[in-house]
């Protein structure tokens, strides 16, 4: 059955590669612009209209932030998947938020906190339990406040970065292939 990953491609564009760790460099250069385009169109093309649609109104005013702030709890999550590959997620994802926020340089303290009073509480509660979400200021986390546009773009950045690291990182490698051949239904292991 052929469905669509990305605007561009389709599974069975993904599984005509017949991607493995040493494929040639222009299959991986094809495989890795699928995702780069299922990331953007999933998640940078919503969360970037939310932020440009806020930008002319007052910050006390806005009032995307939970959307915003929702959508990169799943972004982080997606990210860190293709990185670590976890086949069930259940019970995991306290590992795949505390790895990825290891990258942003937060301590595990920080990481618990954002694991357990935001994306558990946004994702199960609807709510962000003794946090407020913000727009404004050069900060990410501080003092009980979210920065979710700099989280976003610290977020997005990442995701850049992993793209480049990609490349040239076995391990990165391998688990891309699991997550692609899984969203692709090529086997489920």
């Amino acid at each position: 059955m052929s469905y669509e990953i990305s605007k561009n491609y389709k599974n069975t564009d993904y599984n005509e590669l017949s991607l493995e760790l040493r494929s040639d460099i222009n299959l991986w250069k094809k495989a890795i612009i699928m995702l780069k385009e299922r990331i953007e169109e999933r998640f940078f093309s919503s969360i970037d209209t939310l932020i440009c649609i806020e930008n002319n109104i007052d910050s006390n005013n806005r009032k995307f932030g939970f959307s915003i702030l929702a959508v990169t709890c799943l972004l982080i999550e997606t990210i860190q998947w293709f990185k670590n590959w976890i086949y069930n997620h259940k019970w995991k994802s306290w590992e795949l938020i505390e790895n990825f926020m290891k990258t942003l340089w937060f301590n595990e303290k920080i990481s618990n906190e954002f694991y357990t009073n935001v994306r558990c509480w946004i994702l199960h509660k609807w709510e962000v339990e003794g946090h407020k979400i913000w727009s404004v200021g050069n900060f990410i986390i501080q003092d009980w406040i979210i920065n979710r546009t700099n989280l976003y773009y610290r977020v997005k950045k990442e995701f850049y970065i992993y793209l480049e690291e990609l490349e040239n990182n076995d391990n990165f490698k391998e688990n891309f292939i699991k997550v692609m051949d899984w969203i692709c239904k090529i086997k489920n292991n």
